[in-house]
């Protein structure tokens, strides 16, 4: 108690017996839309690329850029720099349902295909949403 609100905290307890509180600090965002300017919340720290989720992203320019680089696909997927949000789990859970295996070369994807993992990518984090805040995302602090 008393110590100063970290940047990233997400949520805070204080207990009813005076014991210390409990604080869940977390550095990622997910740009939830609402709360800002124009609806949308304002980035803050470092510039951040569009998410599978969100309503602004450029999809082509996405498979564009994916097929534009020189690595492997799940990599390319977990690189934040490219497009957000994707983390291990449903970038395995988007190659799955994409039917592309985790090695193959971005350079060598169709842009079909790149739409295809993109697209499943989304799917998979719009059902992990629903599934854990079926009324949706619960206002934090």
């Amino acid at each position: 108690m008393g110590t100063a609100d970290e940047t990233h905290l997400r949520v805070q307890f204080r207990f009813a017996d005076g014991d210390p509180e409990l604080r869940f600090v977390d550095q990622r965002t997910l740009r939830p839309v609402g709360g800002g300017p124009g609806g949308r919340r304002a980035r803050t720290g470092r510039a951040h690329r569009a998410g599978p989720l969100d309503p602004e992203v450029d999809v082509e320019a996405v498979v564009s850029a994916l097929c534009r680089r020189l690595t492997g696909l799940k990599r390319a997927l977990l690189d934040q720099t490219l497009v957000s949000g994707i983390g291990n789990i449903y970038a395995d859970e988007a190659l799955w349902r994409a039917r592309l295996h985790w090695a193959r070369p971005t350079a060598a994807l169709t842009r079909p295909q790149a739409r295809t993992v993109l697209g499943a990518a989304a799917e998979a984090m719009t059902e992990a949403v629903r599934a854990d805040c079926p009324g949706g995302p619960p206002a934090v602090r």
